[in-house]
């Protein structure tokens, strides 16, 4: 999830057992996981995992080389937010400055991006060509993002929509990547907080230390640890109880691989686990 946003590995898996973390070798059994990983520190590598890949193109629409393969791979970490390549973490900024006007709203690659769309049924409340990027990221062609502000309603059919415009972009030697995000949290899910008197505060202070053990064990930065109702909204019951955790690097393999499933254990279910990207404080 997140105001921002967000199971094994296909291939190099791991498997993962549940952490006891009252144990003395805690820290160790989380640093375990995290070597048994592949590439456990690197950024996420979309093409090895079945998370985080797209399928191959169809005959028709093939381009066989191995940079085109690599630049078709898919980020579905989040139920409401998808996109290809790897997009940054959420909260991003959106910036209109500097974009290309072979990319403004009336051009004819715009007007082929919204046909493609229609082909695959994809609700478009909103289309354009912007840059999305975290705070503190220079804007350029790594950040020209086509964002297409639809509906989760229809998000079956994002994946291919995503992947044939990808072809398209490619075909046309485009520098853009692809993200589609469901209208209602384009700037930022509904946050509320969590009262001192809410029946879940009580189960979530006593689950604070066991994250905090986690999160130190697992010998990568983080930032913030808060606790949200968090979701589409318009109102409390339509968001989620959801721990919040703050890093200034979340596309690392170790934060969605590693972390997320032990964060996961922690709460048994009873609350959403967030990785979102939060600047590092320096004093």
């Amino acid at each position: 999830m997140s105001g921002s946003e967000i199971s094994n590995v296909e291939g190099n898996e791991a498997t993962m057992t549940p952490v006891q973390d009252g144990r003395p070798g805690f820290a160790h059994e989380v640093e375990e996981r995290i070597k048994n990983t592949h590439e456990d520190r690197s950024p996420i590598s979309t093409s090895t995992s079945k998370k985080h890949s797209i399928s191959k193109p169809s005959k028709a629409t093939a381009i066989s080389t191995n940079a085109v393969s690599h630049d078709l791979s898919y980020d579905n970490r989040l139920p409401y937010r998808q996109g290809s390549p790897l997009l940054p973490v959420l909260p991003v900024i959106t910036s209109r400055e500097q974009v290309p006007k072979a990319l403004s709203k009336h051009s004819a690659h715009v007007h082929e991006f919204r046909s493609i769309l229609a082909t695959h049924k994809v609700i478009t409340h909103e289309l354009e060509a912007v840059h999305r990027f975290n705070t503190g990221t220079s804007i350029g062609k790594a950040t020209l993002t086509l964002c297409v502000q639809s509906d989760v309603s229809c998000s079956e059919q994002w994946e291919r929509a995503i992947h044939a415009l990808r072809i398209y972009i490619l075909e046309q030697a485009l520098a853009l990547a692809v993200e589609i995000i469901d209208r209602r949290i384009f700037k930022g899910l509904l946050t509320l907080p969590i009262l001192s008197y809410d029946p879940i505060n009580s189960f979530l202070q006593r689950r604070k230390h066991g994250i905090i053990k986690a999160l130190d064990a697992s010998g990568e930065e983080w930032t913030s640890l808060e606790f949200f109702y968090r979701g589409t909204g318009p109102t409390r019951q339509d968001c989620k109880v959801t721990v919040l955790i703050g890093v200034p690097e979340p596309n690392r393999r170790v934060w969605w691989e590693v972390m997320l499933p032990i964060l996961m254990e922690k709460v048994g279910g009873r609350a959403e686990v967030e990785i979102c990207w939060r600047r590092a404080v320096k004093f």
